[in-house]
């Protein structure tokens, strides 16, 4: 039977929505000033010669719904980034880290599907740092492992990240602790117990 964790730790999924949907404008707005640049160095009248150049060669291309056709592509685009958007808050949504008193496990997820459950004993982490989101009062975890497949796990979009790796890295830390002073009294015991037979 798996005991219960002494602790859960969760991403803030309104605040990776946030930071999605801003890069997502930040992309339209960086593709906008570029088109503006381009139009007024380039001059997009190039185009319309390309254009009537193709209906010489027989292909008829209706130049008249370019507004409609520029409009489509805006709406389309939202409409795609909301589906990613819902796509990831299913993700996030899923992901959780779950501290018992010996270990730390990961869970890692895409929509539904659970990809990875990662198990991390508390001697194998190294060095917790975080790292601040600037403007959405989160941050990232960087927990460094040693003596596994991966070398590091990342905590994306913590609350508190600083006091939450603080916090991380006392319970590594007690752990350890309590592991060596254990392990300490067991050599003593069988030191005494090998010198009395």
């Amino acid at each position: 039977m798996k005991s219960s964790p002494e602790a859960e730790l969760k991403p803030n999924v309104g605040k990776v929505i946030l930071y999605s949907f801003l890069k997502f404008l930040g992309s339209l707005a960086i593709i906008g000033a570029l088109l503006f640049i381009l139009n007024y160095f380039i001059d997009f009248g190039i185009f319309s010669t390309a254009l009537e150049g193709l209906s010489r060669a027989g292909i008829n291309i209706d130049t008249s719904n370019l507004g409609k056709f520029i409009m489509l592509s805006v709406i389309s685009s939202f409409v795609v980034a909301g589906f990613v958007l819902l796509l990831e808050f299913q993700t996030v949504s899923k992901t959780r880290y779950e501290f018992y008193q010996d270990h730390l496990t990961a869970y890692q997820n895409f929509l539904i599907v659970q990809l990875s459950e990662k198990t991390i004993p508390y001697q194998n982490i190294v060095k917790v740092t975080f790292e601040e989101v600037p403007l959405l009062n989160v941050g990232h975890i960087n927990i460094d492992l040693t003596a596994l497949p991966e070398k590091s796990i990342r905590l994306r979009f913590i609350e508190n990240a600083g006091q939450v790796a603080s916090d991380i890295l006392k319970l590594t830390t007690d752990y350890k602790s309590r592991m060596y002073t254990q392990r300490g009294e067991e050599y003593k015991y069988e030191d005494i117990l090998a010198r009395t037979a």
